[in-house]
């Protein structure tokens, strides 16, 4: 079963990408628009952490 991988980022909307196709979306659909794979909730993938980070680096805090 896919799963919708959650990525949250700093300063863009959250993506939602399915694991079995790669297809991005901008909302967990029940069924991946490309594939057609049924979903079964989803993952999370902290990637405003990064994000943030490499801020934190520019300015050296």
């Amino acid at each position: 079963m896919a799963r919708w991988i959650c990525k949250k980022h700093l300063f863009r909307r959250t993506e939602y990408i399915c694991s079995c196709c790669g297809c991005r979306s901008d909302r967990p659909y029940v069924e991946c628009p490309n594939c057609g794979s049924p979903m079964g909730g989803s993952k999370y993938d902290p990637e405003w952490v990064d994000e943030i980070e490499e801020i934190d680096a520019i300015f050296d805090d």
